[in-house]
């Protein structure tokens, strides 16, 4: 069974990931975005923390901007937190305070105008926005452009997956690459691998 229980954190009754697992003790488990403490359960997490930090590292380092906000996922999500932890790092090492008013979450969709409308009246001069994915950073594209704000010139936007939404958007969303489809592939390799089925691969 795969379990991808980073999806499941965006709903308030589901309990933490060790306890939800150990529901189903004796079943052949991988857990997708987020990993327990028993080492029988194996689990597969992306490249969160590094990509992120690039992305920011590249803000700050090939732009020199500072005053840059953060729009997370759910706060009990894995991969918004490692996103966000490399954020906070790459802010530290360059002497950039890391301002609590510069980081607000959302809930992984496109439909985050509430919290980006907050994070920039209470920011006056914001030079950039990162955001934990792309359908959220869709939706800042939609606010800045209410308020007249034009990204790539009055301030920056970035995203993290590099799909579709990112090719799609005006001017093209810089995003830091992701590949579900990859991810997904590579958790039933490593759940067949569990099992011993034996599978053929087929190109698409």
């Amino acid at each position: 069974m795969i379990i991808a229980f980073g999806s499941l954190t965006h709903f308030k009754h589901v309990p933490n990931v060790e306890e939800f697992v150990a529901k189903f003790k004796g079943i052949p488990t991988l857990i997708l975005g987020d990993a327990v403490s028993d080492p029988q359960v194996p689990y597969l997490i992306g490249g969160n923390y590094g990509g992120m930090k690039e992305c920011v590292r590249h803000l700050v380092e090939d732009h020199g901007y500072k005053k840059i906000g953060f729009v997370g996922g759910p706060k009990r999500n894995f991969d918004s937190n490692r996103r966000m932890a490399a954020y906070k790092d790459v802010l530290r090492e360059h002497g950039i305070p890391v301002e609590e008013s510069l980081i607000t979450h959302g809930n992984y969709t496109e439909h985050i105008d509430a919290e980006v409308e907050e994070l920039l009246d209470n920011n006056p001069g914001i030079e950039a926005i990162v955001f934990a994915n792309d359908n959220m950073a869709k939706g800042g594209y939609r606010v800045c452009a209410a308020r007249d704000l034009v990204v790539g010139h009055d301030i920056a936007i970035t995203g993290f997956d590099d799909g579709d939404i990112a090719k799609s958007l005006e001017p093209a969303l810089s995003s830091v690459a992701h590949s579900s489809f990859l991810f997904i592939q590579t958790s039933c390799f490593l759940l067949c691998h569990m099992k011993k089925i034996k599978i053929s691969i087929v190109n698409v």
